[in-house]
């Protein structure tokens, strides 16, 4: 569906302000579907949908900054009071940088990490605040290949992408992207295998993690409607909802580094204080 827009400022009704908006390759002038939204301060935002527009209700704060994110492409931040006056946002491809990586031949054997054998009952979702969630995964070789991985989800439809990252080894959170490609996933399975050997995808250290990127479109929104105290309430919750095992883990053993983070609308990773891990597993080739 084609959206229109009429508007060539912020429409603000009772302290609310209503950001609209294409989003665009600098380049070549394509859309860019999906591309996230967020407002800096607020920690909020939506994606725009599949023609790269997008509608975003915040409350008014001249101070804010609107900051648009897309794999592939460099992060860009607006000051919410110098956006473009056509409403059109632009956003640069990232340069290709070509890293000198070690492909083996041949690899011997493959190894699965992070195996679990059934999903269990305990799950995790985003109301909308935490834009991603990352897995921490630890090959016993360096320049492995990434071959696939697998996800434990609700058998219910949704659409995600899936990020790879390195590790970042002073911060130990999620860094570079090692994939520049967008892989995204609809599906109503409970269990999703993604075969990623086209991508050729090295980890050039050990360590790296396998992100959930969630798309905050209608088609994963999800209301669900309960009584407290005799009163009507509405929870909000965007799929998938990932299936996550209890570990003995950060929280009460500090010294331990982290194996899941979180990034919010700011782009800020953080450790999730929690001892869980999410059922992502990833078989790799050494």
């Amino acid at each position: 569906m084609k959206i229109f827009l009429f508007l060539f400022f912020p429409c603000i009704t009772y302290g609310q302000v209503v950001y609209k908006g294409n989003i665009i390759n600098k380049q070549s002038k394509e859309k860019i579907p999906y591309a996230s939204v967020g407002l800096v301060k607020e920690n909020t935002g939506i994606n725009a949908n599949e023609d790269g527009a997008f509608v975003l209700v915040s409350d008014l704060n001249p101070n804010d900054t609107l900051i648009i994110s897309c794999v592939g492409f460099e992060t860009t931040q607006f000051p919410v009071n110098q956006l473009p006056a056509n409403h059109v946002f632009e956003i640069a491809e990232k340069p290709l940088v070509c890293n000198p990586i070690t492909l083996k031949n041949h690899y011997t054997k493959s190894v699965i990490l992070n195996d679990y054998n059934d999903c269990g009952k305990n799950d995790y979702a985003s109301a909308g605040a935490v834009f991603q969630i990352a897995q921490h995964f630890k090959t016993p070789e360096t320049n492995s290949l990434l071959s696939e991985i697998n996800i434990c989800k609700r058998d219910e439809n949704s659409r995600f992408r899936i990020r790879i990252y390195n590790k970042d080894t002073l911060s130990g959170m999620p860094s570079a992207d090692l994939v520049d490609a967008i892989i995204e996933i609809k599906s109503a399975k409970k269990y999703v295998r993604l075969n990623l050997e086209k991508y050729n995808i090295i980890i050039p250290e050990k360590d790296f993690f396998v992100a959930i990127e969630w798309l905050f479109i209608p088609y994963n929104e999800k209301n669900i409607q309960y009584k407290t105290r005799g009163k009507k309430q509405k929870n909000t919750y965007y799929k998938p909802v990932i299936y996550i095992h209890k570990t003995e883990g950060y929280q009460s053993h500090l010294k331990k580094e982290p194996t899941t983070w979180m990034m919010d609308y700011r782009g800020k990773w953080r450790p999730i204080n929690i001892e869980f891990n999410f059922l992502i597993s990833a078989k790799v080739k050494i």
